[in-house]
């Protein structure tokens, strides 16, 4: 049976746009993931470690009958698919995709927790998951993305991305 899943990708390593459509195309490719719908690309201010270029954001909608553990690791492929070399945690990266919300389950195992550990605290996550799923909430707690406050030190978002602010 399929299940809806929502996946953040992001990058901040140019050409930045390239990379999230290209690991984007790779996920379209497999024959078990139907992508749905896609927010608008966000721009934010890195997470973690300060001093790296901005991230450009995006949340996407799929399907897939894929069990949490192997869409994981069609995750993990489609990243070093798309160009990804692993540095350092919170670091520079080519194209980081995770998966947020897999339907309304939750799930714990050692390398995956469902829905992401960071979703409540990171505004680049759920400003583009509140712009495909306004009335989401969080499948542990209940709680209403929508609720959620992302003001000072919380704001990661800087704006929509717009195609023409990157050089070609």
């Amino acid at each position: 049976m399929e299940v809806t899943v929502y996946l953040g990708i992001g990058s901040n390593i140019e050409p930045r746009k390239e990379y999230i459509f290209r690991a984007m195309r790779i996920l379209a490719d497999n024959s078990r993931i139907r992508v749905g719908g896609r927010s608008s690309i966000y721009r934010t201010r890195p997470f973690g470690v300060s001093d790296q270029g901005e991230f450009l954001n995006l949340v996407l909608q799929v399907q897939t009958d894929l069990p949490p553990e192997e869409l994981f690791a069609v995750i993990k492929n489609a990243e070093r698919q798309a160009g990804r070399i692993e540095r350092q945690r919170w670091g520079a990266r080519e194209v980081d995709i995770d998966i947020l919300l897999y339907g309304d389950q939750v799930y714990h195992s050692e390398v995956l927790d469902i829905p992401h550990k960071g979703l409540m605290s990171r505004d680049f996550f759920v400003v583009p998951l509140l712009e495909l799923m306004p009335d989401a909430e969080n499948p542990e707690t209940g709680q209403k993305l929508s609720d959620l406050d992302f003001t000072g030190e919380n704001r990661y978002v800087t704006g929509v991305y717009e195609p023409e602010e990157e050089s070609v």
